[in-house]
């Protein structure tokens, strides 16, 4: 029954071992919005005020000026399969809402925005397993999470904006969990306390926009990184009556809870008429990731516990992932329809993959992705309301290309690694400007 016992403690103590939370953010992922998801995230320099506090904050200024209300549901699947065996992948879902409130004095144009993807399952979804194990990394827990963003922004004239805006995330942190295991006879009784939070990160984001002609725009945004190290102090006492099992087990866990890399991003677009054409490159910095996997030390003395233990610190990995360069191109086309507008999207951006080939002990597996995106706009004035009225739809097509990776061993963990698949999204949203 000891054995037994403590055992089944480090079971679930190795289970904690593993990759926790390190990707971007829901909205790099698929895009934010119906109008993201069918520009293929592409939205540097796409008017949208209410996603400008997430993509270009400075765009909150360059508005026509209308109080912008809007809200809408994005629903993506991924089907990926790791080692030609489908992974078991939650569909990254949930609600999308924003309001942009432009103001103006004189030549000084200003803006301020909220944008905000609320997940209709997790506001923060923490999801562990074995670094050993193969897994789909990118799309396990990252799309499952709370962002929002609040945004500021001042113009002149229209050719020059300024904007800043801070982007808050959910997190998880554990103050200790306490675990007391009575193995009576006849029966084993464990107890436990503790203590999670589940707090806030806050990042900026910084970004300038240059409008030299009407047909012209050069944008530019910086978003700073979300690197949260997270600490839980664990302490067991196991109790054994009747033999010389009696003392203190402690373990603490160490490793990276949430990151989202800092990004640089910069881009152009021209109207032609009533075709917009737009361009983009976007760098992330992965390379400062420090660590995917948590480390285990473990902390007790065997004599004092009376029972030799079988279990020793486990070492986090270097993760070595890569620094990322995303190229990405976008097209919109408006027209007229009688009463009503239109406005037809597309995009494509090419996505690498920062994480390098896994040859030792880990199976994260992740591979390059296609995005492609279509989708449109309808619009219409309401006298009833003296309003416009919008209405969008956005799909998107992710194709993550097959990689096959071959260990150094061939008896590490978890074998070669091989991961392939389709994401298939789709977002509808509608607004109204007054």
């Amino acid at each position: 029954m000891s054995r037994i016992s403590l055992l089944t403690l480090f079971a679930l103590v190795v289970a904690l071992a593993s990759p926790l939370t390190a990707s971007a953010d829901p909205n790099r992922l698929i895009g934010y919005g119906a109008r993201g998801m069918a520009h293929a995230g592409a939205m540097l320099t796409v008017e949208d005020p209410l996603a400008a506090a997430i993509n270009n904050p400075s765009m909150l200024a360059l508005t026509d000026g209308k109080i912008q209300l809007g809200a809408g549901y994005s629903f993506a699947r991924p089907v990926i399969k790791v080692n030609d065996a489908r992974a078991d992948l939650l569909a990254p879902r949930g609600v999308h809402a924003g309001l942009a409130l432009p103001f103006s004095h004189k030549d000084w144009g200003f803006g301020l925005g909220l944008s905000a993807h609320i997940p209709d399952r997790f506001l923060l979804r923490v999801h562990t397993l074995p670094a050993t194990q193969p897994r789909a990394i990118m799309w396990d827990s990252p799309p499952h999470r709370l962002v929002a963003n609040l945004g500021f922004a001042v113009a002149y004239k229209k050719i020059v904006s300024l904007g800043v805006a801070a982007s808050i995330f959910g997190r998880f942190e554990g103050e200790y969990l306490d675990i007391e295991i009575d193995a009576s006879a006849g029966r084993t009784r464990s107890t436990a306390n503790f203590n999670f939070l589940f707090p806030t990160l806050i990042t900026p984001v910084v970004a300038l926009t240059v409008t030299p002609t009407d047909w012209i725009r050069i944008a530019a945004r910086y978003t700073g990184e979300v690197n949260y190290h997270f600490n839980l102090p664990i302490e067991a006492v196991v109790t054994i009556p009747g033999t010389s099992v009696d003392g203190p087990l402690g373990l603490f866990f160490t490793g990276t809870s949430t990151y989202v890399p800092r990004e640089a991003v910069i881009g152009a677009s021209f109207a032609i008429k009533r075709l917009n054409l737009g361009a983009e490159l976007a760098f992330q910095n992965w390379k400062a990731l420090e660590n995917v996997a948590a480390g285990i030390i473990t902390d007790f003395d065997e004599d004092e516990l009376g029972i030799e233990v079988p279990a020793t610190s486990f070492v986090q990995v270097e993760p070595g992932y890569r620094n990322t360069f995303s190229p990405r191109v976008i097209a919109s086309y408006a027209l007229d329809v009688d009463i009503y507008t239109m406005t037809l999207r597309g995009g494509y951006s090419f996505a690498p993959t920062p994480v390098p080939e896994q040859r030792g002990l880990t199976n994260f597996a992740d591979s390059n992705r296609h995005v492609i995106g279509l989708g449109g706009t309808f619009g219409f004035y309401w006298p009833f309301l003296k309003s416009t009225v919008e209405f969008d739809l956005g799909a998107q097509l992710q194709r993550v290309t097959r990689r096959e990776m071959e260990k150094d061993n061939p008896v590490s963990p978890g074998g070669d690694l091989s991961i392939r698949g389709m994401v298939y999204g789709i977002s509808a949203a509608g607004r109204i400007s007054f």
